[in-house]
């Protein structure tokens, strides 16, 4: 039988310090080249010159040399559930589990910060997003009272009442009697008035948004109040009765006629 020119190890971490090693193909032999590719073993490959062959971690065995396998309550992703949704069994999970001590360490204190200071930054966020919102406004709230007031034009009622989605983003000032008042579910929405005004025997309903700022007097049924808005379109809103479509108009300053 011919002589054992090289071999390939079984296992890529395997080395042979005694034997020369080809770069290429990763076989193993005593000649000055490899027996299976032919090309000349550099010296830095050759016996004794290699550097130690790095060990990669293997997961952990139990006592009989077999694999350890993890619980499925004690993975990575069902712990981190339970930490959101029942913090006290995700920590219990946690440090009974096999997460190593620096780990849980971090997660426990990210976990009692976020439930700590949880709510306030729910609070501030909160307050940024509905600040936001308002400000979100369709009025025009860069110019002073007074200049507001001055673009608002009283107009005759009918015209206003039949053309008003020609009207569209119109100052005007209008006086007229509140008949219900409107209060939105949506805290992000304002009061609403349907109203209706008199002229030359007819009677006209508009719907007035309110968008005056915060703590100022509310009007009540049966006040005749003077209302300093923009002109938005025919719209439709709910009522006690029903449903009202009329004009509507987005006011940011009132006076109380009486």
């Amino acid at each position: 039988m011919g002589a054992n020119l090289g071999f390939f190890a079984d296992d890529r971490e395997q080395d042979y310090p005694e034997l020369n090693k080809c770069p290429e193909c990763e076989t193993f032999f005593a000649d000055e080249k490899c027996p299976l590719c032919g090309k000349v073993c550099p010296e830095e490959f050759r016996a004794g010159n290699r550097k130690p062959i790095k060990q990669k971690k293997h997961r952990r065995t139990g006592g009989n040399g077999r694999v350890q396998f993890v619980p499925w309550y004690y993975s990575a992703w069902f712990i981190i559930l339970m930490m959101i949704f029942m913090p006290v069994v995700g920590l219990i999970l946690l440090w009974t589990g096999y997460w190593q001590k620096h780990w849980k360490v971090i997660a426990t204190v990210v976990l009692v910060f976020f439930y700590l200071f949880g709510g306030i930054l729910s609070a501030i966020v909160g307050h940024l997003i509905y600040g936001w919102m308002a400000d979100d406004t369709p009025v025009n709230t860069s110019i002073s009272e007074a200049e507001y007031r001055d673009r608002c034009e009283e107009m005759d009622v009918e015209t206003l009442y039949r053309q008003a989605n020609a009207l569209t983003g119109e100052y005007v000032k209008v006086t007229v009697e509140i008949l219900e008042v409107v209060t939105s579910i949506d805290t992000y929405e304002p009061t609403a008035y349907i109203c209706r005004a008199e002229q030359a025997g007819k009677s006209y309903a508009f719907i007035i948004c309110d968008w005056r700022e915060e703590y100022v007097p509310n009007f009540v049924a049966g006040d005749t109040v003077a209302f300093f808005g923009e002109v938005w379109q025919v719209d439709t809103v709910s009522t006690a009765e029903g449903f009202e479509t009329a004009p509507w108009i987005d006011v940011l300053y009132a006076d109380l006629i009486s």
